[in-house]
C-alpha cells in the first residue's frame, strides 16, 4: 500500500559547476548550491528533494532555508573529492564498475578532454574488467597500489592483468 514517488533527474537544471562546487535549481528552488560534485549527484539531489516534498505533503514542517544550507554543505568524503587543486587531486573510494562509470563521466564532465594519472588499488574480488574498461580511455598513466585489506589485489598482479587485459 506504499506511494510510489519517482523522481525525475530532468527537473535539475544545472546553472554553474566547478571542482569547487555546482549550483542547480530544481521546482520552486531558482539556485540550490551543492558541494558534491557530478551529474550523478544531481540525480541523487532530485531524490532527494522529491523526498522532502513527500514528508512536507505528510506534514513535516521542513524549512526551506534547512533545505539550502544542507545541499550547499553536504559531504561525502572519499566520493569524487577535490583535495588540492593546484595541482587537481580528486579522491574516490568508488569500487564497482558502476561508481568508475561515474567517475569517468564526472573527469570528462570537469576536465575535458584530459588524460589523468590514477593511483588505483582494487579488491580482488571485484569486477575489474568493468572498472578499467571506464577508467582506461582517460589514463595518461596508472600506479598501482595494494590496499590495507586482506581481499587486496596485490599491486604487482594488478599490474599483471592490465597488461594481459589492455596491454598495459
Amino acid at each position: 500500500g506504499a506511494e510510489l514517488i519517482l523522481s525525475d533527474p530532468a527537473e535539475a537544471k544545472p546553472l554553474t559547476r566547478s571542482v569547487e562546487g555546482q549550483k542547480f535549481s530544481w521546482k520552486q528552488y531558482p539556485e540550490i548550491s551543492l558541494s558534491l560534485l557530478g551529474k550523478h549527484q544531481l540525480q541523487n539531489g532530485c531524490t532527494a528533494l522529491a523526498t522532502l516534498e513527500a514528508l512536507r505533503g505528510k506534514g513535516w514542517d521542513i524549512p526551506e532555508e534547512a533545505v539550502l544550507e544542507g545541499f550547499r554543505t553536504a559531504v561525502w568524503p572519499g566520493r569524487f573529492e577535490c583535495v588540492s587543486t593546484q595541482p587537481t587531486v580528486i579522491i574516490d573510494g568508488g569500487h564497482n564498475q558502476q561508481c568508475a562509470e561515474a567517475i569517468a563521466d564526472a573527469l570528462k564532465e570537469y576536465f575535458p578532454g584530459k588524460k589523468c594519472t590514477f593511483l588505483i588499488g582494487v579488491m580482488a574480488d571485484k569486477n575489474f574488467k568493468g572498472i578499467f574498461d571506464a577508467l582506461l580511455p582517460l589514463a595518461e598513466k596508472i600506479l598501482a597500489v595494494t590496499p590495507d585489506s586482506p581481499r587486496a589485489l596485490k599491486a604487482p598482479r594488478l599490474c599483471e592483468k592490465l597488461g594481459e587485459e589492455y596491454g598495459y
